[in-house]
């Protein structure tokens, strides 16, 4: 039987000119995971609006939180 998976080659290095948009994450515990991203990944909250929180690094969103309660 053949695979289905596909094989996957990468060189290890990025294109410099390759960026990457805001990331938004539905997510069920807004506040657990705002203690991941800003304690253990090092963001700075940079806007909290109602059931929204905004995440990034010198004033550059990275990832936007919607609270989800019922995931």
């Amino acid at each position: 039987m053949p695979s289905t998976q596909a094989t996957l080659q990468t060189t290890g290095v990025l294109a410099s000119s390759l960026t990457m948009g805001t990331v938004s994450l539905n997510v069920r515990d807004i506040a657990r995971m705002q203690e991941f991203y800003t304690r253990i990944i090092g963001l700075e909250v940079l806007k909290e609006e109602d059931r929204k929180l905004i995440l990034g690094f010198k004033e550059t969103a990275i990832v936007v939180l919607h609270a989800t309660p019922d995931l």
